[in-house]
């Protein structure tokens, strides 16, 4: 692909193929030029509509939650078990929601290649079972049962911890 920006504003995708006679010999070239402006700027409202509306949906879950955890926790007055197990449902599907925005956000930076890592050396048996333990409660509410069957020791790993637990948890 090639951006042009005089005489005028175009993108290009440029493919080429060989062209051969009926013995299979290269006679000479077939060259096509496509305008992918249209396309490119489809992708970048796309994006750029996806970063806004997720950025614009983190302030309202995060007051939910604090809400939430505010009611949860009695401060706002007290709470019988029934009220706090759906608390915690709520509190669950606010950190789902989380989660799906935060993979929104990854997607539109994946394909806009601005996806940065983070990546150092990271034992792999604390992030599978630290999210085991994240979810623990909620497969016991669910009469789930989790579990992994893991040796002792694995080998460190460099990556990135969180876009790993990233994959764990989705």
């Amino acid at each position: 692909e090639l951006d042009l920006t005089t005489p005028l504003k175009i993108s290009l995708r440029i493919g080429m193929a060989w062209m051969r006679d009926y013995q299979g010999e290269k006679r000479g070239i077939v060259v096509l030029f496509q305008d992918v402006s249209r396309e490119k700027e489809a992708g970048r409202l796309k994006n750029e509509l996806i970063s806004t509306v997720s950025h614009e949906l983190r302030t309202p879950l995060a007051i939910m939650k604090e809400f939430v955890s505010i009611v949860s926790d009695g401060i706002a007055g007290p709470i019988t078990n029934d009220q706090k197990g759906y608390l915690n449902i709520i509190m669950s599907n606010i950190n789902r929601l989380g989660r799906m925005i935060n993979d929104l956000l990854d997607i539109s930076k994946l394909e806009a290649g601005r996806m940065e890592l983070k990546k150092r050396l990271v034992d792999p048996l604390f992030l599978i079972k630290d999210q085991l333990a994240s979810f623990k409660a909620e497969a016991e509410n669910k009469k789930i049962a989790l579990s992994a069957a893991l040796p002792e020791k694995l080998p460190r790993l460099y990556i990135d911890p969180d876009r790993i637990t990233q994959v764990l948890v989705n």
